[in-house]
């Protein structure tokens, strides 16, 4: 039976790729399916056939979040958004990818956006230009995920330190970084989870609280504006007399 499937994948593959099944067979002798997807270059230099695999590859990844939720990416735990960056990057291990989640203040993703591309370093990875993205797409929280070619998904010295000028740099425009998500081969590492004092800021907040806390602060700011108003219009028949009377 295993057989039988192994020969379908190969020639399906064949087909959607153009890469010819005796390079498949004989490839498959040394590797293992998954470094196909992981390590596509290993198979082919072909830049047309190495497009189509990485295509398959993320439409299978789209398919596997677009399956796990209805109509939008609601993240309401570390684990929500840990297997939605699982499945973004599987199989992805040629190189590093750090991507951004903007969430608004219902907790629901605006968009997500691979930022960087290459090996991470705290000197190439700019806080300003990623929040000024959040800025632009009017984000109250992000959370920022990255994968780890090597498999293992505990987070270097490097990646504490991202994380920390990122919670700084966000802390001063008032967009919280709810958590920092490392993916590795079937596993990933939360830094919510772990507690990581990297990701600690004045505001910390919880992925259930941040909506209601939100909400409660525009209350807060309508009605100091409110009451600003009816204090100033108390004072100003004051000024005018004032002013009368010199």
């Amino acid at each position: 039976m295993y057989k039988q499937d192994e020969s379908k994948f190969i020639e399906l593959f064949s087909k959607l790729t153009g890469v010819s099944k005796a390079t498949l067979k004989n490839y498959l002798k040394e590797y293992s399916i998954n470094s196909i997807f992981e390590h596509p270059a290993s198979l082919t230099t072909n830049e047309s056939q190495l497009n189509k695999i990485k295509s398959i590859n993320e439409m299978n990844n789209l398919y596997n979040n677009l399956s796990q939720h209805k109509d939008i990416y609601k993240i309401t735990s570390p684990q929500d958004i840990g297997s939605y960056f699982q499945n973004r990057f599987n199989n992805i291990m040629d190189r590093e990818y750090l991507s951004v989640a903007f969430l608004d203040t219902k907790n629901q993703v605006i968009e997500a956006k691979i930022i960087f591309t290459g090996t991470l370093s705290a000197s190439l990875v700019h806080p300003r230009d990623i929040m000024k993205e959040a800025l632009m797409l009017d984000s109250n929280s992000i959370i920022i995920s990255h994968n780890h070619p090597s498999g293992n998904p505990h987070p270097s010295v490097e990646d504490r330190g991202i994380t920390a000028r990122l919670v700084e740099a966000g802390s001063a425009l008032g967009i919280k970084v709810l958590d920092h998500i490392i993916t590795g081969r079937n596993s990933y590492y939360s830094f919510k989870e772990h507690n990581e004092s990297a990701l600690v800021s004045e505001f910390e907040t919880s992925y259930g609280s941040l909506a209601k806390e939100r909400t409660s602060l525009s209350d807060k700011i309508d009605r100091a504006k409110e009451k600003s108003k009816e204090v100033n219009k108390d004072k100003k028949p004051q000024v005018k007399i004032e002013l009368e009377r010199n």
